[in-house]
């Protein structure tokens, strides 16, 4: 975790708050999660249209 000092923070703000968890799990996202951030769609979409570009300019011989 890149700044663990800033999950720390935050349950304390939720204790002070009165807000209560019952659970809580932290982890590193996945390649596809990273992906849907960063470009703000599924990473299978863009397999899919590059792969109907790719018939599509497909000749035949």
């Amino acid at each position: 975790m890149a700044d663990a000092d800033r999950v720390a923070d935050l349950l304390i703000t939720l204790r002070d708050e009165g807000i209560h968890l019952t659970e809580m799990s932290v982890q590193k996202p996945t390649l596809d999660e990273a992906f849907l951030a960063i470009t703000g769609h599924d990473a299978t979409d863009q397999a899919e249209a590059a792969q109907k570009n790719a018939e599509k300019e497909e000749v035949p011989a």
